[in-house]
């Protein structure tokens, strides 16, 4: 694929996140608790120890400290949101960029791909209308996929470090690339990126020790939530089937699983990262269309997708894109009345329409023996 083509598109959605920017208020629960939580971390307060946040509903700092560094040194720069913004917009264009140039697959894949998360309405609204972070997490995906189907191992335990330090997204997988390390490499080899992943993971977590651990605690505390926002456990919520010990449970056995089926053969490194990160988010307790989205986007990159496929996951992700207008923009009352109340069935399965069938295609296809989308050279 040509060079030009993948920067037109990467500038392309550039400019689009820019004008959303510059012209489009946009606010978020979640970017008060980044600047709230980062001016304590300027100023050697720890963040942790630091008054719930009114303005985010009360919020206590729960993210990564590494998370709050960078944005105390954003607001160091530029004391305003609209820094962390761009910094989320640029993020974005770094995902456009490797999508066309570093994840091995067809041009015509690339092409889609780029297309389809550079102007898809679903993320634009999702990461960039309402700011969200998860453009952090996307964007350490995408290179941990490509750097470990390149057969680039130390590049890809270290974009998957970098994942678990900043966002700990990366420890949904660890298990299954310590598999495959041991059986690319060697068991020696396997050790070696464990250990120093560990060691650097701790290492990112002295700043403001032992507060910081309190980010954990709180975390683990949100999965004995009940069910809200667009979670897909709240219809059973609402049968009476749902238990705290669901999400707790399901991320121990997915995380086995994945190691299981990467040493037996039966799914390559590049799935079982998309797919633990995808079991990460998928039965979270609180999962507002933002981590939906986060759940998703990581399948797109292993279910097959065919010239029809990507005009059904366009169209499919249409729907959470006007559920989360509906919800955010104060839409009329026709489109409210067609979306459902929140944490109603119909409201829950439009949220996560895109995402279920990303998983229903892809097992699909697994089940029939075609297999993922092919790794190109």
């Amino acid at each position: 694929m040509a060079r030009r083509w993948v920067i037109l598109v990467a500038g392309g959605a550039l400019a689009v996140r820019l004008i959303a920017i510059a012209h489009f208020y946009g606010d978020s629960t979640d970017l008060h608790i980044y600047r709230y939580f980062a001016e304590f971390t300027r100023h050697g307060v720890n963040p942790y120890h630091a008054p719930a946040s009114a303005a985010a509903g009360g919020g206590q700092a729960d993210e990564p400290v590494l998370e709050f560094l960078l944005y105390a040194g954003l607001l160091d720069l530029w004391n305003s949101g609209t820094a962390i913004r761009i910094l989320f917009a640029l993020l974005d264009t770094c995902v456009v960029l490797a999508l066309g140039l570093l994840l091995p697959r067809t041009a015509a894949w690339r092409t889609n791909a780029m297309l389809f998360y550079a102007f898809n309405p679903l993320v634009l609204l999702a990461w960039t209308r309402l700011p969200e972070d998860k453009s952090i997490s996307f964007v350490l995906v995408v290179l941990t996929v490509a750097f470990f189907e390149r057969g680039r191992l130390a590049l890809g335990w270290t974009a998957a470090t970098v994942l678990a330090a900043v966002k700990w997204v990366g420890a949904f997988f660890a298990l299954p690339l310590l598999v495959h390390t041991w059986r690319a490499r060697s068991g020696r080899a396997a050790v070696a990126a464990g250990v120093l992943a560990v060691v650097t993971f701790a290492l990112a977590n002295l700043p403001f020790f032992p507060g910081s651990f309190l980010a954990y605690e709180r975390r683990s505390h949100r999965l004995s939530f009940s069910p809200i926002f667009d979670s897909i456990t709240v219809p059973f919520a609402h049968a009476g089937l749902y238990s705290p010990l669901v999400p707790r449970v399901w991320l121990v056995l997915a995380t086995i699983a994945l190691a299981l089926l990467t040493w037996r053969g039966l799914i390559d490194v590049g799935e079982a990262i998309c797919l633990g990160t995808w079991a990460g988010f998928v039965l979270l307790p609180d999962e507002p269309p933002d981590r939906i989205l986060l759940a998703a986007l990581p399948l797109l990159l292993v279910v097959r997708s065919t010239r029809g496929r990507w005009v059904l996951w366009w169209l499919a992700s249409l729907v959470p894109a006007v559920w989360l207008y509906v919800d955010t923009m104060s839409a009329p009352g026709g489109l409210r009345r067609l979306t459902g109340a929140p944490e109603t069935t119909r409201h829950v399965l439009g949220a996560n329409v895109f995402m279920l069938l990303l998983v229903l295609v892809y097992l699909w296809d697994r089940t029939r023996g075609r297999g993922r989308e092919p790794v190109a050279a």
